[in-house]
């Protein structure tokens, strides 16, 4: 989405924008990216010229030989983290797969995924896959790219979106996607493939994996200071990982389902005698008895798993380290890429100690009936996660003042790490503020404003 500048209102829209892309600053509590090791009771948790001629006549079989970078070169521009990774991605070879007992495609329900392209930045993965069904995908959702502007323009944009007007991109919802890198493993619950559906069977996407947001450090790569991920000046040097990635279930909008959907809607639910909606007292919409619900998403559980290799880019990673605060709020380091500035914030904790926290997880379970006596301190510290700080986030501004949007928050042991997509956008100074209101930090388009409710700021000069 383009940034709102501070004389254009804020649409409702935004709300469900901020709520999809965020996954909403509040959540954060809630979406705690799970983080164990290995064995801890995983059950529990969830030739150019040549080919020329050769191709001339065989047009067919030369339109299946991939073209290198093809993914990202058709996507990077329309998604969330823009970038030029076309011209930085690896290939992966399929028959050096074979050789190095790597895993590129795996296949479950009619669905296979393919690893095809990959590319990290020291701060994220980003994956280039192809999803075909041997049966068809159906005829995919698109939605608009870059919306902004008021509720009606914002509104205008999907309908023309669902015409095949503008620039739009189609989405697959990975759930419960599992990265494994040395003896840690992450699971993001759920990660969106951002691409295009290329033909009535293949579908093209990019997926995202958040190293920091996975807690995931050098270290736990395997990839130790002794080897150079940062220099002195805090920039990260060539290395390179395995990563083991395994999906469990996916789903996307079908616009024939859409429609069926909207139908069945509109034939069961229950209006006035002016034809407006009735709701119940929950707020949820009356529908007469006959009504059943019917999905707009097509969806397939299973087991997908790849194992990949990753060459972590040598100078596109910078560390600023402020480690400064004033009142228990304050900012911890800056990491800067080409696509994202990640921010970790200091906040002051809920609980003073591990005993105390421990209590509250305690008094939680006891809360919803399950605070059964044979659950150990142990499992208790491990399985169960609670809000470590109060509502505060924080919101980001470049030096002519505009706001630089939020994408995801999570939290860490001293506060929240936040992720902001550059966008293609020149930055040379970060103005960083920490409020009360983590949305209505986020939401914030007025830095004059955000300055005087401010808890605690600095500025960042980017060389």
């Amino acid at each position: 989405m383009d940034n709102f500048k501070k004389d254009i209102p804020i649409p409702a829209e935004l709300d469900r924008v901020v709520a999809d892309g965020m996954k909403q600053v509040k959540r954060i509590h809630e979406r705690r990216v799970v983080r164990k090791s290995l064995g801890m009771a995983a059950g529990m948790l969830l030739f150019c010229g040549g080919f020329v001629v050769w191709g001339c006549h065989n047009p067919v079989l030369a339109s299946q030989i991939p073209i290198i970078g093809n993914i990202f070169k058709q996507n990077e521009d329309k998604m969330t983290y823009s970038g030029d990774y076309s011209e930085k991605a690896q290939v992966l070879d399929k028959a050096e797969a074979l050789e190095d007992g790597y895993v590129y495609t795996a296949s479950d329900q009619d669905y296979t995924f393919t690893a095809e392209e990959i590319y990290c930045d020291g701060e994220a993965v980003y994956l280039g896959l192809t999803l075909k069904n041997e049966n068809g995908l159906g005829k995919m959702q698109a939605y608009p790219v870059n919306i902004s502007g008021s509720e009606a323009e914002v509104k205008a944009a999907y309908e023309a979106a669902e015409r095949g007007e503008g620039e739009r991109m189609q989405e697959v919802t990975v759930w419960g996607l599992t990265a494994q890198i040395g003896d840690t493993s992450v699971v993001i619950p759920d990660a969106e493939i951002e691409g295009t559906q290329t033909a009535e069977d293949t579908f093209e996407g990019v997926v995202r994996i958040s190293l920091a947001d996975a807690g995931i450090g050098a270290a736990d790569a395997g990839i130790g200071a002794a080897d150079g991920v940062s220099d002195a000046d805090g920039s990260h040097t060539s290395d390179r990982f395995d990563v083991r990635i395994t999906i469990t279930s996916l789903s996307y909008a079908d616009e024939d389902l859409l429609e069926r959907a909207r139908e069945n809607y509109e034939e069961h639910v229950l209006r006035d005698e002016d034809g407006n909606e009735l709701y119940n007292e929950d707020g949820s919409v009356q529908m007469d008895d006959s009504y059943e619900y019917i999905s707009d998403k097509r969806s397939a559980e299973g087991k997908w798993e790849l194992f990949l290799p990753v060459s972590v880019d040598a100078g596109e990673h910078h560390t600023y380290e402020i480690n400064d605060s004033a009142g228990g709020y304050g900012i911890a380091s800056v990491a800067v890429t080409a696509t994202e500035i990640r921010v970790e914030s200091i906040l002051p904790p809920l609980y003073a100690d591990r005993e105390e926290l421990l209590a509250a997880k305690r008094a939680f379970l006891e809360e919803v009936g399950e605070n059964d006596a044979e659950l150990t301190d142990a499992w208790v510290d491990e399985y169960v996660s609670l809000a470590m700080f109060g509502d505060y986030g924080i919101a980001v501004f470049d030096q002519n003042g505009e706001r630089i949007e939020q994408k995801q928050s999570v939290e860490t042991a001293q506060g929240l790490s936040t992720s902001l997509p550059v966008a293609g956008r020149e930055i040379t100074e970060l103005h960083i503020y920490v409020g009360e209101d983590a949305i209505g930090c986020a939401k914030e388009t007025d830095e004059q404003d955000m300055a005087e409710r401010a808890l605690y700021h600095v500025d960042v000069p980017l060389p």
